[in-house]
């Protein structure tokens, strides 16, 4: 779908397309493509003291922000703000910690419960407890400081008076953007599996549903906290894991509708996305290929593709190793050619801006669970270089 030829009924096309959410421009060569939705929210600044990461290391959490590094000794996942703030996952998995970088200074917690762990946050940390009846979205302020708890409506599908087992299931990961937050959702049971589904929006602690109908699987909030990307599975029923075709698409949080940016000329099925982002007007996507689990997923890079002007281009040199961008350098993760026994298999180095020099940095990058006591890496950055 990153190209879309049109045949004898584009105009029926479009509108539908437009009326659905899916709003399209026409290119050159007849060709349908998306303009990058203007944007909707104020950015944030980004910029930190470089390097900036954290790895895991049998002592413990590995953090550095410029200068020198320490180590948490409970710690076991870090997860970057932008502006390089700091948040931290201890060791019993129940309490989130801020942490000044610099110092090891913890500012301020946050209990995690029974709620699933946050995904990437910028304006808003928002801690989702989906399993529990009803479910229940606790959303922090970025310093920790003020906290507001939001009971996500239970299904309102006329189908369940027939089926009293149909049950709203919120997935994934709560995103903030602007002052909208979102959260995905599908109805089943036992006997309705391929129930309604939508997207919950969430502002000033009133719930409506936008999207309903529209097959996502996941969400990815961009580093600047600005952008709101999603995937959006192009044919049968969503499946986080399904090897299927699979879009990309940002969410206007304004209206609850969808741009679509369809997928880079090259892609085939066999395609995964690995992580999304959006700097500035272009929308960056880290593809890998589909891995059989025994290998590092980084022996199956694809590359980091970019959406801009309406077309989708390879970055170079980023399918020979992850890249992560930051305001005067860049962390990179090559696989190693012959790991340490349970390690997982990255050789990880710093580049300063204007050098070639790798330099290399201590600690594991652990990117999947499976590992018992294995501490998670985190690197800050953006998919594509800053300014650029």
């Amino acid at each position: 779908m990153g190209t879309r030829r049109v045949v004898g009924v584009a105009a029926v096309l479009l509108v539908a397309l437009v009326a659905g959410g899916l709003v399209l421009e026409r290119g050159l060569g007849g060709t349908d493509r998306a303009a990058v939705l203007d944007p909707r929210a104020e950015p944030l600044a980004v910029a930190a003291p470089v390097p900036t990461y954290t790895l895991g290391a049998e002592r413990g959490l590995l953090v550095r922000s410029g200068g020198a590094g320490r180590v948490l000794p409970d710690g076991v996942e870090g997860r970057w703000l932008p502006g390089g703030a700091l948040l931290v996952v201890a060791e019993d998995r129940r309490r989130l910690r801020l942490v000044d970088p610099s110092s090891g200074e913890v500012l301020a917690e946050a209990p995690v419960g029974l709620a699933d762990l946050p995904g990437r946050s910028a304006g808003r940390v928002n801690l989702l407890a989906r399993y529990g009846r009803p479910s229940v979205l606790r959303s922090w302020s970025a310093d920790l400081g003020a906290a507001e708890k939001v009971v996500l409506p239970e299904t309102d599908d006329p189908a369940a008076e027939d089926d009293p087992d149909i049950t709203r299931n919120y997935f994934g990961v709560a995103a903030t953007v602007g002052d909208a937050t979102f959260v995905l959702w599908h109805d089943s049971s036992e006997t309705y599996d391929d129930g309604d589904r939508g997207v919950a929006r969430i502002r000033d602690g009133e719930v409506d549903t936008v999207l309903r109908g529209e097959p996502l699987v996941a969400l990815y909030l961009s580093v600047d906290g600005a952008s709101l990307l999603a995937l959006r599975q192009v044919r049968g029923e969503p499946c986080g894991g399904c090897v299927v075709e699979q879009e990309v698409v940002e969410i206007d949080p304004v209206e609850g509708t969808l741009r679509s940016y369809g997928h880079p000329d090259e892609y085939d099925e066999s395609w995964r996305v690995d992580a999304i982002d959006r700097v500035g007007d272009r929308v960056a996507v880290r593809y890998v290929r589909t891995g059989d689990g025994r290998v590092p997923r980084e022996r199956n890079l694809l590359g980091t593709y970019v959406y801009a002007d309406g077309d989708w281009s390879l970055l170079p040199g980023s399918d020979e190793a992850t890249t992560w961008w930051q305001d005067g350098g860049r962390v990179i993760a090559r696989p190693a050619r012959e790991p340490l026994r349970g390690a997982d298999g990255y050789r990880i180095s710093w580049v300063r801006d204007g050098s070639d020099r790798e330099r290399p940095v201590e600690g594991e990058l652990v990117t999947t669970y499976g590992r018992f006591g294995a501490r998670f890496g985190s690197v800050a950055g953006q998919l594509l270089p800053p300014g650029d």
